[in-house]
């Protein structure tokens, strides 16, 4: 069964040499089994937007098997935007992700404005971490915002995942992504109250073991079909990857 990771880090690890660069990371994803990646830059959300997304370019033209995130950041808006608007209209560039100063840190609504309202422009998904109750009632809020994105929760809530559940029953655009706690009952209620056309698989390696976040998924008491669906199906529609193109030029 293909896998389609769509949260993995490029840069960021505390193992040296671990997802530090495109060999790096294509390597880690054969050994993982994993066929296709979204890629986010750590540099992009720890130092510069601008040159850290510029980064992630650089690395999908040289990966076919990669796509681009952009990691736009609320407390850097005029980089960026900045970033947006240069690598965003590139097709290798599939998502927006907005992020604030930790992972655990909610981004309110509020921050999100300046960046989501530029944003709108683009059919391509957001993305926004929640890794607690906190963080899902900020993505809800959202959500309900900006009803026109599609709005990928990543981390499911970590402990919390049932209300990532709740959530996303409650907000059609909500897909959620089955990175945070390693916990198959999450993917059974998640499966049960939304269906599994609308969630998709993330690692969030290199932080979590690629293989331990295939294996909860594997390991799941769902169906093949939901399987698949996680795995590789949901995330070649939401991207819109059908007949992906040859260079991030068209």
């Amino acid at each position: 069964m293909p896998v389609f990771d769509i949260h993995s880090w490029l840069g960021g690890s505390i193992v040296p040499g671990m997802a530090q660069n495109v060999e790096a990371l294509t390597s880690a994803m054969q050994d993982a089994g994993i066929d296709r990646a979204v890629i986010m830059s750590a540099h992009a959300r720890l130092v510069d937007p601008l040159a850290g997304n510029r980064l992630a370019g650089a690395a999908v033209e040289r990966a076919p098997n990669l796509y681009a995130c952009l990691v736009g950041h609320v407390n850097r808006p005029e980089s960026s935007l900045n970033a947006m608007r240069e690598l965003m209209p590139r097709r290798r560039f599939v998502a927006l992700a907005v992020l604030g100063r930790s992972w655990h840190e909610p981004v309110s609504r509020a921050q999100a404005d300046e960046l989501l309202n530029a944003y709108r422009r683009y059919t391509k998904p957001i993305m926004v971490c929640a890794l607690d109750a906190d963080g899902v009632h900020a993505a809800l809020d959202i959500a309900r915002a900006y009803p026109m994105l599609r709005v990928v929760m990543l981390g499911m809530g970590g402990r919390d995942w049932r209300d990532a559940v709740r959530a996303a029953h409650t907000a059609t655009n909500i897909i959620l992504e089955t990175s945070g706690a390693l916990e198959c009952p999450k993917l059974v209620s998640a499966v049960e109250t939304i269906g599994a056309h609308r969630i998709v698989f993330g690692s969030w390696s290199p932080h979590t073991a690629a293989p331990a976040a295939i294996g909860m998924i594997e390991d799941a008491p769902i169906s093949d079909d939901a399987k698949r669906r996680i795995f590789w199906d949901n995330a070649i529609r939401l991207f819109d990857l059908e007949s992906p193109p040859a260079s991030d030029e068209q």
